[in-house]
């Protein structure tokens, strides 16, 4: 009968741990929802594009993706598990010097939004922390 017990605790603190990560993930993602909302941040319908882009992974769903010059939020339409992979899955492009909002993809997701930052806004969201 103990050897149940603890079992049946074990398996509960596993799922509290495995919860609260993705509760600071939804935090952190309400976070970055609310900034945009704050800051007015106006989406555009395209960025230009270059062959050195570099990305910041903010959530699963938000990304900060810069080149020599310009910083944009990317808002991904679903949860992109691919960011962190290391086979990178091919782009869909419709123009190779552009990347456009709703019919793009970045590592294999459609890109639902593009936000374009300054440099002290895409400081700010990359430093964003989430108190739970």
């Amino acid at each position: 009968m103990n050897r149940y017990i603890i079992v049946l605790v074990a398996a509960l603190v596993a799922g509290c741990a495995s919860g609260a990560k993705e509760q600071g993930v939804v935090a952190k993602n309400d976070a970055v929802e609310d900034y945009i909302a704050a800051a007015e941040l106006p989406p555009v319908d395209w960025m230009r594009s270059s062959d050195q882009l570099r990305h910041q992974v903010i959530t699963d769903r938000y990304i900060i993706l810069s080149d020599r010059k310009e910083a944009h939020l990317i808002a991904f339409n679903r949860r992109c598990r691919e960011l962190n992979e290391t086979e990178v899955t091919p782009d869909i492009r419709y123009d190779k010097n552009r990347l456009r909002a709703r019919f793009d993809t970045y590592r294999g997701c459609t890109i639902g939004a593009i936000y374009e930052l300054n440099a002290g806004q895409a400081k700010e969201l990359s430093d964003l922390e989430v108190d739970r």
